[in-house]
C-alpha cells in the first residue's frame, strides 16, 4: 500500500502506438510529470530509468519523493520526444495513515498513550507505537474514530429524536365532524365555522407542546393526485397549553364545494411554535366529502 508522503518507485508503460508493440530504449525522450489531488502536472524530480529492455518490454521506474507522494490521490504522466510513442498514465491512492511517530490528539495525549491500557489479542501484551506493525497502528486509529464515530451519531440521534417526539399524531381527542379515529367527515357545500359549537372541527391533546402564540394551519390534499385542495386554512387555539384545544376557524360552503365526492383526501395539523420556528405535526387523518343531494348533477 503506497503510504502518504512517503516516498515510492512506481513503474510505468511506454507503447507504440504505430507498431503496436511495448517501446524499448526510449527512456532519454521521456518527460514524466506528477499530479497531487487534481492540481497542475510539474515535472518530476528524478529521471525515470528503464527497467529491463530484454525480460521486461517497454516498462520504465521512476523513483518518486515524500513530497510528490504528500496527496491523497497520485497521477503519473508523461509524453515522449519520439513519434508514436504514448506514456500510459499511473494512478497511485495513498493510505491516509501517518508516518514516523503517531500524531497528537490534543497536542498532549498520543495514540500511543491512549492505548498503553489496551491489551493486544494474542496474549495481553500493551499497545507499543515503537515496536507495533502499522498493521496495529492502524488499528489504533480505526478504534479512537470508530469511538468518535459512535458519539457524534449518538449526538446526531439524540437531535433527531428532540424533533421528531414533536410529531403528536397520538393521543389526540376530536369533536364536531371529527370522528375518534381522527377521520374527518364532511357534507360537500356546507360551512363548518368556528363558532359552531356541534360542527368546528376540533382537535385536543395533552401531548403537544406549548402552543402559546403559535401559528396553526389546517391544510387538505387528493390522497391519490397529491393535489392540494385547502392550503393553510387558519386555526384558532382555544387552550394553549395542559389539555390544548386547537379549531379551525372557517371552513366555508365554498371551500367544500370544491372538494369532490368519493375522493380520497388526507389533512393535517401544523404548528409553527413561538420563539423555535419549530414546525409541529399535531395531528393528521383522512378527509371523506359526503355529497349533498341538493348539489348533485
Amino acid at each position: 500500500m503506497a503510504r502518504k508522503g512517503a516516498a515510492l518507485t512506481i513503474h510505468y508503460t511506454a507503447w507504440d502506438t504505430d507498431a503496436n508493440t511495448p517501446k524499448t530504449g526510449d527512456v532519454a525522450n521521456h518527460t514524466i510529470y506528477v499530479i497531487k489531488d487534481g492540481d497542475a502536472a510539474a515535472e518530476a524530480t528524478n529521471n525515470p530509468a528503464e527497467v529491463d529492455a530484454t525480460n521486461c518490454k517497454g516498462e520504465y521506474e521512476l523513483a518518486l519523493t515524500g513530497d510528490e507522494m504528500d496527496a491523497n490521490f497520485v497521477t503519473i504522466c508523461g509524453v515522449s520526444s519520439t513519434s508514436d510513442i504514448a506514456i500510459i498514465p499511473v494512478k497511485v491512492a495513498t493510505d491516509r495513515g501517518w508516518v514516523g511517530e503517531p500524531p497528537t490528539i490534543d497536542g498532549a495525549t498520543t495514540i500511543a498513550g491512549i492505548l498503553a491500557k489496551i491489551a493486544d489479542d494474542d496474549g495481553g501484551a500493551d499497545y507499543d507505537a515503537t515496536t507495533d506493525s502499522l498493521e496495529r497502528q492502524r488499528a489504533a486509529i480505526t478504534l479512537l474514530a470508530t469511538a468518535e464515530a459512535l458519539a457524534t451519531t449518538d449526538a446526531v440521534a439524540d437531535a433527531i429524536k428532540a424533533k421528531t417526539d414533536l410529531i403528536n399524531a397520538g393521543n389526540v381527542t376530536y369533536s364536531g365532524p371529527v370522528a375518534d379515529t381522527g377521520d374527518v367527515s364532511i357534507v360537500r357545500g356546507d360551512d363548518y365555522l368556528g363558532t359552531d359549537a356541534t360542527r368546528a372541527l376540533t382537535w385536543s391533546s395533552t401531548s403537544w407542546p406549548d402552543l402559546t402564540s403559535a401559528a396553526v394551519k389546517f391544510s387538505v390534499r387528493d390522497k391519490r393526485t397529491k393535489t392540494m385542495a385547502i392550503t393553510d386554512a387558519a386555526m384558532t387555539v382555544v387552550t394553549p397549553t395542559g389539555t390544548a384545544v386547537v379549531r379551525v376557524d372557517d371552513l366555508t360552503s365554498t371551500q367544500t364545494k370544491s372538494l369532490t365526492p368519493g375522493q380520497v383526501y388526507e389533512y393535517d395539523i401544523e404548528a409553527v411554535l413561538d420563539g423555535t420556528s419549530d414546525i409541529v405535526t399535531l395531528s393528521y387523518g383522512n378527509l371523506t366529502v359526503i355529497e349533498d343531494i341538493k348539489l348533485q348533477s
